[in-house]
């Protein structure tokens, strides 16, 4: 033990038995903000570290049911800390420790400081804020927090080259009345200059044992120099190569600072600051924030059900289960958003355009009265089904809401007419992509067919594991699945939809199969007893349609299934043979067949050997981080930049936060 290590850190108090231990932090405010940190030093105190043979200790630490970090321990002498910031949503907060069986879970400290409710905006009820790093960009020496910091945030000094110049004042700077951050002024007091030139930039690698594609970032500025009468100092920022703040001006020892207000979902950052044409001075920069977005079960707004777990309780699943949507397929309820048939003429300027057609119908394209797009499915007279699929999209529509489903915007039930109006998604559906349909003029890439198929399955996990009692979509297919703006997806059409009459049921019994050749469950097939399993199945072959670009069941006579297709090519050890050759080899070969490997664990004959989506969700993400590496090392080249030498974050495995964004 160092002399200098703090006197929390000297002691630990460790969870040999149980697969979740919990801390109970209570006699909170509900709707508060708060700052949790946890920490850990290992210290070699069972005397296990020469027995592990150099395998670290592993477990995970969580917030209620929802997966904060997961703690990794290589060096006994390390220090791991992690902080989050988040909103307690009852007047407690539980922070669980998970056993992986990779080592006794333990813990040093845990410490949880209130915020106030205006600090960090994107930190809501619904989204957490899990710190990646915050370092002082012109450090002094050793780390700034309290009482230099209020709210004991600890900044971390960063180690900038010989590129960049550091200045400082002694004279305080002050916050503004309206900050959001109240960045210290032992930060704001020292800022970062390029030296001869008028241009600098940062580049910062996520890709971390924590698989988090949405992140945060804030950063701080203010002026330190008192500048002359012809002095001007004035700079663009770009985040990822694009404008994100044009001719930003930082005032003379008052806070400033530009943040993110919607997360970015890459794993590779580039931040640059770039002197404008009429600055006489180059830009600077005093302190950055980056923090992973940690999202929380979504609650229904019709739902007057607020679950909040007891500390005692075991694990309830993943990041979809501690606040759950009561998704009762009782009597329909459409008291509101209710639209009469004129009405529906009015918005589609009387059917002229139509975007879709179905079993229920045809799909119209409309517009309201505050000018936004909807799709109108206006119900067939000459559909058997009609009412029937009405009612069943109509009840889940109105239960459901996650930023993967598509959005309810009404219903219209006049006399003869049954409609319901949703979000209309612009760019169509993912079918008409992998066709070629959707006149694009271009074929989506492999990073973005990944994007959008973690984007999906996130919808379908929600239905599976976010709603009380579970919901089983029963037609996944990627006609299903469609696209808005940045190609965002979202799971439509409930019309087959199925609820579990209650939690204990695994499955449930139909009079008929229902749903379209091709992405029917064999098992669901044979036996007539459906579950979420089945649903599995059907994204599986949506999983290899994104691989191929072909349908599930190829036109003509005597053409096997895409299972049998795929599953035929792989088994020659050649990847490139069933993957789309439009994509003419940009993608990496190892994300791939992840990938290969999932579909072929989600078409499974037996569903008991399928994964569930909420662990499809976490492989998907895997292999996105494998292909948005290479997207990331095949810029950098085309940029002529040597990818090793770069400046990108230095992960030091032993600490919990990185050295910090060396300068390019």
């Amino acid at each position: 033990m160092s002399t200098s290590l703090p006197g929390h850190q000297t002691s630990l108090r460790s969870f040999p038995t149980g697969e979740r231990n919990c801390y109970a932090l209570k006699s909170l405010v509900q709707g508060q903000k708060y700052l949790l940190r946890a920490t850990f030093m290992y210290g070699n105190y069972d005397g296990q570290h020469g027995a592990r043979a150099n395998e670290p200790i592993q477990f995970d630490l969580h917030i209620g049911v929802n997966r904060w970090k997961t703690i990794k321990i290589f060096d006994a002498s390390a220090i791991i800390t992690t902080e989050a910031i988040t909103v307690a949503l009852a007047d407690y907060i539980s922070v669980c420790l998970i056993n992986k069986q990779s080592g006794t879970p333990f813990i040093s400290s845990l410490e949880l400081r209130p915020l106030k409710t205006s600090i960090y905006p994107a930190a809501n009820a619904s989204m957490s804020l899990v710190l990646f790093t915050r370092v002082n960009m012109g450090p002094t020496d050793g780390l700034v927090r309290y009482p230099d910091d209020r709210h004991d945030r600890i900044w971390e000094p960063f180690n900038y080259s010989s590129r960049l110049k550091r200045i400082s004042t002694s004279s305080t700077v002050h916050s503004r009345e309206d900050d959001v951050f109240e960045a210290p002024s032992a930060v704001l007091q020292t800022a970062l200059t390029p030296g001869n030139v008028s241009e600098m930039g940062f580049h910062w690698d996520t890709k971390r044992e924590d698989i988090r594609p949405e992140y945060h970032i804030f950063t701080h500025f203010a002026e330190i120099l008192s500048l002359g009468p012809n002095d001007s100092r004035t700079f663009d920022i770009y985040l990822n190569g694009k404008s994100f703040w044009d001719s930003y001006t930082a005032h003379y020892l008052i806070s400033g600072y530009v943040y993110t207000t919607v997360p970015y979902t890459e794993y590779d950052y580039s931040l640059s600051f770039k002197a404008t044409n009429n600055s006489t001075l180059p830009p600077i920069i005093n302190g950055l924030e980056i923090y992973a977005v940690m999202h929380l079960p979504e609650l229904s707004t019709d739902s007057g059900d607020d679950f909040a777990m007891d500390p005692s309780e075991g694990p309830r699943g993943e990041d979809y289960t501690e606040r759950k949507v009561d998704c009762k397929d009782d009597q329909l309820k459409l008291e509101s958003r209710q639209f009469t048939y004129k009405d529906l003429e009015n918005i589609t300027n009387k059917f002229v355009r139509i975007i879709g057609k179905g079993g229920f119908g045809i799909v119209y394209h409309g517009f309201l009265e505050n000018g936004v797009e909807v799709a109108v499915k206006l119900c067939s007279r000459s559909s058997s089904q009609g009412t029937k699929e009405f009612l069943a999209e109509a009840q889940s529509l109105t239960r459901v809401h996650h930023k993967n489903l598509v959005t309810f915007v009404g219903y219209c039930k006049d006399v003869n007419y049954l409609a319901l109006i949703y979000e209309y998604m612009s760019q169509g559906s993912l079918q008409e992509h992998l066709r070629g349909k959707a006149g694009l003029g271009r074929i989506l890439s492999w990073g973005e067919r990944l994007q959008i198929a973690v984007e999906a399955a996130q919808g379908l996990a929600y239905l599976h594991k976010g709603c009380t009692p579970p919901i089983i979509h029963r037609d996944v297919k990627t006609s299903n699945i469609l696209l808005g703006e940045e190609l965002v997806a979202k799971i439509a059409d409930f019309g087959l939809s199925k609820s579990f009459h209650s939690d204990a049921h695994t499955h449930v019994s139909t009079e008929m199969v229902a749903g379209t050749p091709g992405y029917v469950d064999p098992e669901y097939h044979n036996s007539y007893q459906l579950n979420e399993k089945s649903d599995v199945y059907s994204f599986g072959v949506v999983l290899l349609e994104l691989i191929t670009s072909h349908p599930p069941i190829m036109p003509g006579p005597g053409k096997a299934h895409i299972v049998q297709r795929v599953a035929s090519k792989v088994a020659r050890g050649n990847i490139e043979d069933a993957v789309d050759a439009r994509l003419q080899g940009a993608y990496d070969a190892n994300s791939v067949w992840k990938i290969v490997d999932l579909a072929m664990k989600c078409t499974a004959q037996f569903s008991t050997q399928r994964p569930t989506m909420s662990d499809v969700v976490i492989q998907l993400k895997e292999s996105l981080a494998l292909e948005a590496a290479r997207e990331r090392s095949e810029s950098l080249h085309n940029e002529g930049l040597d990818v090793s030498q770069n400046g990108a974050f230095e992960l030091d495995r032993n600490k919990s936060m990185p050295v910090g964004p060396s300068a390019r």
